[in-house]
């Protein structure tokens, strides 16, 4: 799962949440922006963490890590997962 979090002081304000969750905090410089990229060490999570101001470059960096993301999963794999989830 990727959570994406994005704000003026996202990981000052969430910085007790990954250290909680990861050692392994990586910055990342695709899509012509630097942000940083978390895994959790006990689950699938993967955090993107965008800071500073909201603006038109940050917000298609998010589009290009979703669509990356949709175009990468195996959908009839996470069709089998949700129904095994809904029979549970």
């Amino acid at each position: 799962m990727r959570i994406i979090i994005y704000g003026k002081d996202s990981y000052n304000d969430l910085r007790y949440i990954f250290n909680s969750v990861s050692n392994n905090i990586q910055e990342e410089n695709k899509y012509s922006i630097k942000y940083l990229v978390s895994k959790d060490n006990e689950s699938p999570w993967e955090y993107f963490i965008f800071t500073g101001e909201i603006n038109d470059q940050k917000n298609n960096a998010v589009k290009m890590i979703l669509e990356e993301h949709h175009n990468s999963e195996n959908l009839v794999k996470v069709n089998d997962d949700i129904k095994n989830i809904i029979k549970k």
